[in-house]
C-alpha cells in the first residue's frame, strides 16, 4: 500500500493540504494551518524552500513511517501507512536539505484513525521554530482567551491540556490589581481553542484572586492558595479544580493570608505541598511554613523550634536528591530588604516537622520578583528589582525598582557550591520563565522594565553547554507577535519544547486576551 500526498496549493497559500490517494480505501488528507492568523501580516511560517519531513506514528507502527520532499515541489510520498487508531502526524520543514537538522517549522497533529471506509481530514498546526505564532484554532483563525487576564495561574494537567484561572485585567494607581477575576478558562493544544470552565466558585461563594498560587497535585487536581482579592486584600483561602467533573471544591483555609508566597509540590508519594513565607493582611512579611496534605493545612514546626524562613516575592523549587526539599532563593525580608541569600527547607512528612538549612548568599546582587530557570544541576536567578521601597512602613505594600539584566546562577543543594553570573538580554523585573524540555533551556517572556510598570516585548533563550551558560534573543530579535507587552504573563511548558505564553499587561496598564506559542530549535549536541 503507498500513498501519494499531493499539495494541491502553492506553499504560500493557507492552508496547506496534502490529499492522500492510493490503491487502497484507507486514506487521510494532511491540512497544514501555517500562515499567521494576524489580518496585518498573514505571513507563512514555513520557509519558502527546503525540506518537508512528515512522520507518522501510532498503534501498531513499531518505527515512524517517514516521508520527505523538496518543499517547492508540492508533493510527497508516504511509505505504507497501515489503517489503525492513534496515528499522529508531525511535520517538521527544514532548510538544510535530507539531514533536516535546522528545522524552521514544526506541528504535530491531535491522534486520529486511519481507516478502509473514511478519508479524515487531519489538520497540524504549523509553529515557527525559535520564534512565536499566534494561537489558532482550527482552520486558522486567531485563538484569544475568554477574557483579558494578568496575573493569573496557568497549570499543566495531567492530559496536556492547561487551566488558566482568575487575575486581573487593569492596573489602577494606588493598587497592584484591579477589576480581578473570578473566571477560568482551559486552552487544549489539539485544537488551539480556549473554552470557559466554571467559575472559581464552591459551596456558594465564588473566590476572585490575582497572584495566587497554582500546584498540580498527585491525584491531577488542582490546588490554588491564596493571592489577592477584588479589595486588593491578601487571601487565607484555597480552592480546589478537578478537570474529570470540570468542577471547583473549597479547600480548608490556609493559617493565614498570604501573597507574594511560594508553594512546591514534593516528590514523594504522599505530594505534600510546602507553602513558603508571603505577605499577610497586614503588609507584614511572615516567616513560616505551612503544608498541605491529606486534605488539610498544617502550620508545620521546626525540629527543635520554629526556624524562620521570613521572605516574600522570592522564588522556590523542588531540590535533593529524593525531592524532600524546597530551595528558597531571594525575595525581600522582613524589613524590605532584597536578599542575595538562599535556604533550603527539608520537611519531614513522618514527624510532620522541617529542617530549615543555613543562609547562604548564593548571589551577588540581592533581588526580589525575579524569574526562576529550574535547570537540571543548577538554578537561575532571572532579573529582578534590586531595591525595595517600603510604603507605611509595611514591607509588604512596597514595590521594586532598579531591576539587573544579570541571570545569577548556583549549584543545587546536591552540587558543589559553585555559582556565578551572566549579562542577560534586558533588564527585568516579573518576568515569566518555562523550561524547554531538556531542563538544560529555558524560555524567558516580558516582565517590567526599570521603572516596573512598562511592559516588555522580548524575549531570550538560556543555555547551557557544559559549564557555560549563554543567552541569546529568540528570532526576530526576541519579540513578541504581542507587540503590548506582556507583564505578569504566564509561561506554561506544553512538552517537547513547545511553550504558552498567555495574557499579561500590555499597554496602557490594560491586561491582553492574545496567546502565542513558542517553540524550541532542536539541539545540536
Amino acid at each position: 500500500m503507498r500513498f501519494s500526498k499531493m499539495i494541491r496549493g502553492a506553499v504560500c497559500a493557507a492552508p496547506l493540504l496534502l490529499a492522500a490517494c492510493g490503491d487502497s480505501e484507507s486514506s487521510f488528507d494532511l491540512v497544514l494551518v501555517h500562515e499567521d492568523c494576524e489580518a496585518t501580516t498573514g505571513e507563512s511560517v514555513l520557509p519558502v524552500s527546503g525540506m518537508v519531513k512528515i512522520s507518522i506514528t501510532g498503534d501498531g507502527i513499531d518505527a515512524p513511517i517517514v516521508g520527505t520532499a523538496n518543499v517547492a515541489s508540492r508533493s510527497l510520498e508516504v511509505p505504507e501507512v497501515p489503517a489503525g487508531s492513534n496515528r499522529v502526524a508531525t511535520v517538521e520543514v527544514c532548510d538544510d536539505g535530507a539531514t533536516c537538522n535546522v528545522v524552521r517549522a514544526y506541528g504535530q497533529s491531535a491522534p486520529f484513525t486511519v481507516s478502509d471506509s473514511d478519508t479524515p481530514s487531519v489538520e497540524v498546526q504549523m509553529f515557527r521554530v525559535n520564534g512565536f505564532t499566534r494561537t489558532r484554532s482550527s482552520g486558522g483563525a486567531c485563538s484569544n482567551l475568554g477574557t483579558e487576564r494578568a496575573g493569573h495561574t496557568a497549570t499543566l494537567l495531567s492530559d496536556g491540556r492547561v487551566l488558566l484561572a482568575g487575575g486581573f485585567r487593569l492596573f489602577v494607581a494606588g493598587a497592584l490589581a484591579n477589576e480581578v477575576l473570578q473566571t477560568a478558562e482551559i486552552f487544549d493544544p489539539a485544537t488551539g481553542a480556549f473554552t470557559a470552565t466554571g467559575d472559581m466558585c464552591a459551596d456558594g461563594t465564588c473566590h476572585p484572586r490575582a497572584f495566587g498560587q497554582a500546584v498540580l497535585l498527585r491525584d491531577g487536581r488542582v490546588l490554588i492558595t491564596g493571592g489577592l482579592d477584588d479589595a486588593g486584600n491578601a487571601l487565607a483561602t484555597a480552592i480546589l479544580f478537578d478537570p474529570k467533573t470540570n468542577s471547583w471544591k473549597s479547600a480548608p483555609s490556609m493559617a493565614r493570608a498570604r501573597h507574594g508566597h511560594t508553594a512546591t509540590l514534593l516528590d514523594s508519594a504522599g505530594g505534600a505541598v510546602v507553602i513558603v513565607g508571603g505577605v499577610d493582611a497586614e503588609g507584614m512579611v511572615q516567616g513560616d511554613v505551612e503544608v498541605f496534605e491529606r486534605g488539610g493545612f498544617t502550620v508545620v514546626q521546626g525540629g527543635g523550634g520554629n526556624f524562620a524562613v521570613a521572605r516574600a516575592f522570592h522564588s522556590a523549587a523542588t531540590v535533593g536528591k529524593t525531592g524532600q526539599g524546597v530551595q528558597v532563593v531571594g525575595g525581600i525580608d522582613a524589613e524590605g530588604k532584597a536578599l542575595a541569600s538562599a535556604q533550603v527547607v527539608s520537611y519531614n512528612q513522618a514527624s510532620g516537622t522541617y529542617v530549615v538549612a543555613a543562609a547562604a548568599n548564593v548571589l551577588d546582587v540581592g533581588v526580589a520578583s525575579a524569574g526562576l530557570a529550574p535547570f537540571s544541576k543548577r538554578l537561575g536567578v532571572v532579573g529582578g528589582a534590586s531595591k525595595w521601597t517600603i510604603e507605611s512602613a509595611q514591607p509588604g505594600f512596597g514595590t521594586g525598582s532598579e531591576p539587573i539584566r544579570e541571570i545569577q546562577w548556583f549549584d543545587r543543594p546536591e552540587g558543589s557550591g559553585v555559582n556565578g553570573a551572566i549579562s542577560g538580554q534586558l533588564a527585568r523585573i516579573s518576568p515569566c520563565v518555562a523550561m524547554l524540555g531538556d531542563q538544560d533551556r529555558a524560555l524567558v517572556v516580558g516582565g517590567f522594565a526599570a521603572n516596573g510598570t512598562t511592559p516588555l516585548t522580548k524575549a531570550e533563550v538560556l543555555g547551557w553547554q557544559g559549564d557555560a551558560l549563554s543567552s541569546s534573543l529568540t528570532d526576530n530579535q526576541g519579540r513578541l507577535r504581542d507587540d503590548a507587552g506582556r507583564g505578569y504573563a504566564t509561561c506554561t511548558s506544553l512538552g517537547q519544547g513547545m511553550v504558552l505564553v498567555a495574557g499579561g499587561i500590555g499597554s496602557g496598564n490594560k491586561a491582553v486576551h492574545s496567546a502565542e506559542i513558542y517553540v524550541a530549535r532542536t539541539r545540536a549536541d
